[in-house]
């Protein structure tokens, strides 16, 4: 039996999360989908759980994206995590500053899911292929 492929989506605009959540859970069966309001909440959901991809936004509220970035690139545990940002904040220094911090890539909002799937190469029967490749 071979193991599941996971992503763990952070993104405090509840209607948007919950597109993406139906869309993933809809279209990849063989896709475990979690989700988190912020932060604090994605730790919670880490501790018993290694998502191979982390869809973040970085504007969580009072909270930072890039404070779970920075948690998710320190050390070895999430190493092989994938993470792509997503956010409405069009200011160039929060790309960069994503790209230094370990992000593999950074997409602006307003986002369709066409959008974010053709900007990483992917289509319905291939949700976040590459991402999921080691």
């Amino acid at each position: 039996m071979s193991q599941k492929n996971s992503i763990l989506i952070v993104e405090d605009d509840h209607d948007f999360k919950n597109v993406l959540l139906d869309f993933f859970k809809t279209h990849n069966d063989e896709l475990i989908v979690k989700a988190a309001d912020g932060v604090r909440d994605s730790l919670l959901t880490l501790e018993g759980f290694i998502p191979d991809v982390v869809l973040l936004d970085l504007k969580l509220g009072k909270e930072s994206g890039f404070d779970l970035l920075k948690f998710l690139r320190q050390g070895e545990r999430f190493k092989h995590t994938k993470v792509i940002v997503v956010t409405g904040d069009s200011d160039p220094t929060n790309t960069t500053v994503s790209l230094e911090l370990g992000a593999e890539e950074v997409f602006l909002k307003p986002l369709s899911i066409k959008d974010l799937l053709v900007n990483i190469g992917c289509n319905k029967t291939l949700v976040l292929k590459r991402f999921f490749v080691h």
